[in-house]
């Protein structure tokens, strides 16, 4: 007698669902989403690497984007807005934006 391989019986999505009405394992399919104006005033580091960081630069409100940019990957800056999935760093030589996942954001206790 053979078996015939099966696949699973329902989707994904289906299996996500029946997991978040699970008692014990529902706080992993349900967490909140960070609000983010929780943000705005945290000091915030580079995640990836400064070429990557310049490829991914929106805009600068900076005369010279090199001081800001050597600033920020020695001391950071503080987040002084988000706009969707862009947030605005400042630093004491200028201000500029960049995608969320190009940083790390310390929260402060």
């Amino acid at each position: 007698m053979k078996f015939k391989k099966q696949g699973p019986s329902f989707s994904l999505y289906e299996f996500k669902g029946w997991m978040s009405k699970q008692q014990d394992l529902s706080h992993s399919f349900n967490k909140p989403e960070e609000e983010p104006h929780e943000y705005v005033g945290e000091q915030a580091y580079a995640k990836v690497s400064k070429s990557k960081f310049l490829s991914k630069i929106n805009s600068s409100k900076s005369r010279n984007l090199d001081d800001v940019l050597d600033e920020f990957f020695e001391e950071g800056g503080t987040v002084t807005e988000v706009n969707g999935k862009n947030i605005l760093i400042e630093v004491s030589c200028g201000v500029f934006s960049i995608p969320r996942f190009c940083v790390k954001i310390k929260k402060s206790q």
